[in-house]
């Protein structure tokens, strides 16, 4: 219920035609209703309740406090209440998309489907585009068995917002529809279901830390998990949207703690894929500093080197942690790059190295993760006839840093 709560109290302003109705947007309240507001967003609505009473006993309420009265009452599971006044809302302010939405929304839950309709299209019409109006369309039509419309609502809420709350229930919803029709789409049925799980399990994770700075902005932590969640979901989306709010909650948590490594190393990250890599080169540079035994910083400060020519650097870097990493996949990681590295030198002694790095990579992993086979056993060929191989070697994996 908070969550459905809060998803309608965060509607952007409203848009549409201006006539037959005028829209109404209840944010225009919120500046006389902060701790109305704050009480909401945690969820707390007695709380919200008696601060509306409390501003009521003192004078007129503003336009736009019956809006927040009912979310406070869906908050405090009062929904037959609420629902009364989401009508007296729309009786004084027809044009309040986010109210239309609540009220249809409340409808679908108790099997009015027919006048959930009527509000839902109001809803759509005065705030065209919105995430969570789409979604309670596509809610509906799941509701009526119109698979064909719940579809294309789901798809345009993945649109809108491919990774938050919404995006949850879409994909539920799409996995469902899909995994009715069975055959070649039970596949992808599976993979949005995936998908959702996935999701559901960062959004809580972020709330969680979200809650934690709330109570204590100094919380370094909790700001580290918000950018760790957000860096998660860069990696699988690559929406810069999610690289950009990372960088914002890393630069908090260096302004807390302006050595922190594990931080210093994902800003680093974070640079080289905004493409600003002498920065990047800089701050990994520093994530070593403060705290050498951070293998992935090394890591990702030589790849950054390699792709700045700074060969000798990188070659410092890597084998130091082909040397001392406690992970097996570091060294191995290490190891592999070393040799796709020494492999291009046309040295003997070089290539040489390169083919001893490589089979130590394949004996600590004979799985071969990274691929060296191949190069591996042209350095063997070329070692056992005395002359190089006249093809050119596999080029080194250095197209960007790791992973965060």
């Amino acid at each position: 219920m908070r969550r459905a709560i809060l998803l309608l109290l965060l509607l952007p302003a409203c848009g549409g035609e201006a006539a037959p109705l005028v829209p109404f947007d209840p944010a225009v309240a919120e500046p006389l209703l902060a701790d109305v507001v704050d009480a909401l967003h945690a969820g707390d609505g007695p709380r919200a309740l008696a601060e509306l009473d409390l501003l009521a006993s003192r004078g007129p309420l503003p336009d736009g406090s019956l809006h927040y009265r009912a979310l406070a009452l869906e908050a405090a599971d009062r929904n037959e209440e609420a629902e009364k006044v989401w009508r007296r809302e729309l009786l004084a302010h027809p044009g309040n998309a986010r109210a239309h939405a609540a009220l249809g929304r409340r409808l679908m839950a108790t099997g009015r489907l027919e006048e959930a309709a009527t509000h839902l299209d109001l809803a759509a019409k005065l705030a065209p585009g919105d995430a969570v109006v789409r979604l309670l369309s596509g809610r509906l039509a799941l509701l009526r068995n119109e698979d064909e419309l719940a579809l294309r609502a789901f798809n345009d809420v993945l649109q809108v917002d491919p990774w938050g709350e919404a995006a949850v229930e879409a994909h539920t919803g799409l996995a469902q529809i899909l995994a009715r029709r069975g055959g070649d789409e039970a596949q992808l049925a599976e993979r949005h279901a995936a998908t959702a799980r996935k999701l559901q399990q960062l959004g809580a994770y972020m709330q969680s830390f979200q809650l934690r700075l709330q109570r204590d902005p100094r919380d370094a932590e909790a700001a580290y998990g918000v950018a760790t969640a957000y860096l998660s979901l860069y990696t699988d989306y690559g929406d810069p949207r999610l690289r950009d709010q990372a960088e914002k909650a890393l630069d908090y948590v260096l302004s807390l703690r302006p050595e922190d490594a594990r931080a210093l190393y994902n800003l680093g990250f974070v640079r080289a894929e905004q493409g600003r890599l002498d920065e990047a080169l800089e701050i990994s540079r520093r994530a070593v500093q403060a705290d050498p035994a951070l293998t992935a910083a090394r890591l990702n400060l030589a790849l950054l080197c390699l792709r700045q020519g700074r060969s000798d650097e990188a070659r410092e870097q890597l084998e130091q942690v082909a040397a001392e990493a406690d992970a097996p996949a570091d060294r191995v990681r290490a190891h592999a790059s070393l040799a796709r590295m020494l492999a291009e030198d046309t040295d003997p002694a070089q290539r040489a190295a390169a083919l001893g790095h490589a089979e130590t990579a394949l004996q600590l992993d004979p799985q071969d993760p990274c691929g060296l086979l191949p190069l591996a056993e042209k350095l063997r060929h070329e070692a056992a006839v005395g002359e190089p191989d006249t093809e050119a070697p596999p080029a080194p994996d250095t197209d960007s840093p790791s992973d965060p």
